[in-house]
């Protein structure tokens, strides 16, 4: 099975991808034809008879935005990624109970607008990141 196939396969299955590809190859990126970068791209469709994918991710003009690509852009991007052209494959929970943490969001909300170092929150579960790698 190539790569095309295991992707239609994985998202009739009910699955998303998450696909490492070089951004070269990718014609809605900012570095495409201009230099080689590998990003991850999430694959969130498919139109077979147009040979596209839907993408969601971040475009040429660095808005996080929907796209389509097309299935050898794809396939350029993804064999050049090599061995950063990892596949994640992830699908919705729907048994997950989550509820809204308004406090948080508050918190959050309150230092996005102070500008703060928000990972300073999150240190029981990694270290914060310093004010070079904040900003």
């Amino acid at each position: 099975m190539d790569v095309i196939d295991f992707a239609i396969s994985s998202l009739k299955k009910g699955n998303y991808l998450l696909f490492g590809v070089d951004s070269y190859y990718i014609p809605s990126r900012f570095a495409y034809k201009k230099t080689h970068h590998k990003l991850l791209i999430m694959i969130y469709g498919v139109d077979v008879s147009s040979q596209t994918f839907y993408i969601l991710g971040y475009n040429a003009e660095a808005l996080f935005a929907s796209y389509y690509l097309y299935f050898q852009d794809f396939i350029n991007g993804y064999h050049a990624a090599g061995k950063d052209g990892r596949i994640t494959l992830f699908n919705v929970n729907n048994n997950f109970k989550y509820s809204l943490d308004i406090k948080l969001v508050t918190e959050l909300l309150d230092d996005y607008l102070a500008s703060a170092n928000t990972s300073e929150r999150f240190r029981v579960m990694c270290n914060p990141l310093n004010d070079e790698q904040y900003a």
